[in-house]
């Protein structure tokens, strides 16, 4: 290892024991307060505590996976709920609209300004007559609405496209700013699958029908209606929520891979960017589906083959990702080259090398490694809790599940702080 990638390591593993410090901090003063909204969190945490105290560590793998694959239908139901708050939904369609015309504008694209800006006069005509007037609406506005559902989600692609091409033009940094900024369009973008097919059925339904019974039904008992569309739609919910994250990821991994090496080309274009869009996106799905397949059967013997497979396909996907970001372009690399970078070295095999190259082609193993952080905290946290349990309190989940927390991220800030400093011995020795 070179010097400045071991300065790389240790700084960050110590600035991983200083924010598990905070966290240890925070979860024991936690512990004092009292009051009704702190007892809804006192009693979550205590359910985790029992099942990582009642069951076998070997155990809790699956029920890592589980908990893990639970949580995707959580966010999906957390950006649908968030788009549903009239307030949030209204400043992220607002801002993906004048963001499209205002970036339109600046690629000297008029033609696409005036199609978006069209678009976004009829939304606001046909809402506002939807929402201000009580009279019986005709089949004909509810065919309008359906012709301007029908056409959302591609006007949201075509915004999204603006924007990134816009972004990606500037610097580096300025492009990093812009897509934070951005974010809400991206929260928008998870939901709008579940809005485009529950839309469009109900609404066809209500032109058929003449009766605007079933649209009630379906306005007064959505989240009913989501559940069972991400059971129905579940591969199509993951590569999008894959998607939606991606363009967070992908632009801070290029920021990131810039920072540790500035010399490196960054692959700042539009091909690399929908090249790992998407393949970010498959990695959602592929991760889901393998962790799905693991609950079935014996969990504890599939965790290691499950693991593999897992990362075996992330790799797999990463050189994909990479080599068709660059394909045809004159930083065109070819596949064993790419080989090289996905295990840290430079192109030319010349020493490791942590530049923009490496961390956008790494993003796809994201998923993989949050659940196996989880799966490491979990088995923490089983560490932490049985000496408390034998030896100090029997009763402490129940009494003090704070108090664990707090334990279990103090373990976690030595533990790092640890591995930095054998870091930083080592960069003295070389």
């Amino acid at each position: 290892m070179t010097e400045s990638s071991l300065i790389y390591l240790e700084y960050s593993f110590k600035l991983f024991a200083a924010l598990s410090g905070v966290a240890s901090a925070f979860f024991y003063f936690m512990e004092k307060k009292r009051g009704s909204h702190i007892n809804i969190y006192r009693k979550w945490l205590r359910t985790k505590w029992l099942k990582i105290r009642n069951n076998k560590t070997l155990h809790l793998p699956e029920i890592t996976i589980a908990w893990f694959c639970k949580k995707k239908e959580f966010l999906i139901l957390v950006a649908y709920q968030a788009i549903e708050k009239k307030k949030l939904l209204r400043f992220a369609f607002h801002q993906m609209i004048l963001g499209t015309i205002a970036f339109a504008f600046y690629l000297n694209k008029f033609p696409y300004a005036i199609i978006i800006m069209i678009y976004y006069f009829a939304w606001i005509v046909i809402w506002n007559k939807i929402l201000k007037t009580k009279e019986k609406k005709s089949g004909l506005l509810y065919t309008i609405v359906l012709a301007l559902l029908v056409a959302l989600p591609f006007i949201c692609l075509f915004s999204i496209y603006i924007i990134v091409k816009g972004a990606l033009t500037t610097s580096l940094e300025t492009a990093t700013l812009l897509f934070l900024f951005f974010s809400p369009v991206y929260l928008i973008a998870i939901g709008i699958p579940l809005v485009y097919y529950l839309g469009i059925y109900k609404l066809a339904q209500v032109i058929k029908s003449g009766d605007e019974e079933s649209f009630t039904a379906f306005v007064e008992d959505k989240e009913r209606f989501i559940k069972v569309a991400i059971n129905k739609m579940a591969h199509l919910q993951s590569f999008s929520l894959g998607i939606c994250l991606s363009f967070l990821v992908t632009i801070l991994a290029l920021f990131l891979g810039h920072i540790i090496s500035p010399s490196s080309w960054i692959p700042q274009t539009m091909q690399m960017f929908i090249s790992n869009l998407l393949f970010d996106g498959l990695t959602m799905v592929i991760t889901f589906w393998i962790l799905g397949w693991a609950l079935k059967g014996n969990t504890t013997l599939k965790l290691l083959p499950t693991v593999l497979l897992d990362v075996i396909a992330c790799a797999i996907l990463a050189v994909l990702s990479l080599f068709l970001g660059l394909y045809g372009s004159e930083n065109e690399l070819a596949i064993y080259k790419v080989l090289k970078i996905l295990i840290g070295f430079s192109p030319t095999g010349q020493g490791l090398e942590f530049g923009p190259y490496f961390w956008a082609m790494h993003t796809t193993f994201i998923p993989t490694l949050i659940y196996l952080g989880v799966l490491i905290l979990v088995w923490i946290g089983k560490i932490v809790v049985t000496p408390y349990y034998w030896f100090l309190d029997v009763n402490i989940v129940s009494k003090k599940p704070f108090e664990l927390t707090s334990a279990l991220f103090a373990f976690l800030a030595a533990l790092t702080l640890l591995i930095g400093i054998l870091f930083e011995g080592i960069k003295h020795i070389a």
